[in-house]
């Protein structure tokens, strides 16, 4: 049984089209120019002999023409319609990479209205200088792909009896490692440029060979609050690298308003909760926190302690050795505090020369502990003048437990207080607690820690000689 002949199909046809279809209109001007070509020959023969035999040569030219000169038009419009459809291929081309970048340049866009909402969402979580930053540079990592960024904070000290405006780098990260506040060694911090961008407050950049430096002076309603260091690599050609530095200072500058803040919210903060001259919570603060605990016992059932403490003869350290020289002693004295002082507990300045300590979740041994620990460590350590010269000094305390008899936070304040003033009033240099039936001294008294020791001693020697 014999197959059925085949029938090419519309996609084969259309295969043919797209082959053959270019060279269609130059095949149907080639044939009939070689007939026209034949046909005058033929006819210019005929002529002499028969010229009535040569008038239908003379048609059959004609009619070739007229297909000749069908076929150019084909041909030309052919043309044309390639050409249109190239530049319609290559107008798509262009569109379809400008809606790429278009798209590119809103994920950016999108990326930095994220990345300016996320640092805003942190200042409101949060008041800590070092733990905000260690969560803004996550943020501007993902920005710009930087090599190393340093945050300079502006403050004004005094030297030789004048304001005078210093840079302190207070965050520094390279290498994949962040340096937050005191850790930071300032030698090891290029200062090239940081003073330029705070003067002319204004953007400021230093290319050296593949790296890129660019300097942001940071502000917040005109107020200079310091200075964006960031250094990031530069490669291919000048094209690309200066696609690359408008990129990276077009981003950062977006971003200024919201690292500005991310250094004036926790300043400010600490001017509210920080006494300047030794570093400790203030007194206003340390009220909102008692409030808060005794609402948390109240509810809970936990206990927590005050422990108040006072310079002892601080007024002569002040008339013998100047006012500047009890000033570095408060310092001194509140630095012991926050060593002596465990993680969860939060050491305030009263007022003064009197400061306490709030121990949360704590029980009168506790705070009978602390106590003892801060008063040794206070007595033991050689404070500094302002000259260099040593000064001695020691501290009387006052411990106050939180108890079902204690109403409010005054009442609890002012056992403290009378505590306080009950070891002055026995000598100094030693703690006393509230008690059942009021101050109590918490440790023997020095004298009579004295008689006991001597006693021991005394005994000691008794029993080497029985020996």
């Amino acid at each position: 049984m014999s197959e059925p002949p085949r029938v090419a199909g519309p996609s084969a046809v259309a295969a043919l089209v797209a082959k053959f279809g270019s060279a269609l209109p130059k095949a149907l001007l080639a044939l009939p120019l070689l007939s026209l070509i034949l046909l005058l020959v033929a006819g210019t023969r005929l002529l002499g002999p028969a010229q009535g035999a040569a008038l239908p040569c003379y048609a059959l030219v004609a009619g070739n023409a007229l297909v000749a000169v069908f076929a150019l038009l084909g041909l030309l419009a052919a043309r044309e319609r390639r050409e249109r459809s190239l530049r319609d291929r290559a107008a798509l081309s262009a569109r379809e990479r400008e809606h790429v970048g278009d798209i590119l340049r809103l994920e950016h866009e999108i990326d930095l209205l994220s990345a300016m909402r996320d640092v805003t969402r942190i200042l409101n979580d949060d008041v800590q200088f070092e733990r905000i930053w260690e969560r803004v540079l996550e943020i501007l990592r993902s920005i710009v792909e930087y090599e190393e960024v340093t945050i300079f904070v502006r403050e004004v000290g005094l030297r030789n009896g004048l304001d005078e405006v210093v840079l302190i780098p207070r965050v520094h990260h390279r290498e994949g490692r962040s340096v937050l506040g005191a850790d930071i060694d300032p030698e090891k911090i290029d200062l090239s440029g940081v003073a330029e961008a705070l003067e002319h407050r204004s953007a400021y950049q230093i290319v050296e060979s593949d790296v890129l430096s660019l300097f942001f002076p940071l502000s917040v309603d005109q107020e200079n609050m310091g200075v964006l260091k960031v250094t990031l690599p530069l490669t291919g050609d000048a094209r690309e690298r200066g696609a690359r530095i408008d990129e990276c200072q077009a981003a950062l500058t977006h971003l200024l308003k919201h690292l500005s803040l991310a250094i004036k919210t926790p300043t400010l903060y600490d001017m509210a909760v920080l006494d300047h001259l030794t570093g400790l919570n203030t007194k206003r603060y340390l009220l909102q926190q008692l409030d808060q605990e005794f609402r948390v016992s109240r509810r809970h059932g936990t206990p927590f302690v005050l422990v108040l403490l006072d310079i002892d003869h601080f007024k002569s350290i002040n008339d013998t050795h100047g006012h500047l020289s009890g000033d570095l002693v408060l310092s001194g004295v509140a630095g012991c505090i926050r060593q002596a002082a465990r993680e969860s507990d939060t050491c305030y300045r009263y007022g003064g020369e009197e400061m306490c300590v709030l121990l949360p979740e704590s029980k009168l041994p506790d705070g009978l502990a602390l106590a003892e620990r801060l008063r040794g460590l206070v007595e033991r350590t050689r404070f500094r003048g302002e000259r260099g010269q040593e000064i001695r000094a020691t501290v009387s305390l006052g411990i106050a437990p939180y108890g079902a008899d204690v109403t409010d936070v005054p009442s609890l304040i002012s056992r403290a207080d009378q505590s306080l003033y009950r070891a002055k009033d026995e000598g100094r240099n030693q703690a006393w607690c509230w008690g059942e039936r009021g101050p109590e001294p918490a440790e023997p008294r020095p004298a009579a820690r004295a008689s006991k020791t001597r006693a021991q001693g005394g005994r000691s020697r008794r029993q080497g000689v029985s020996r």
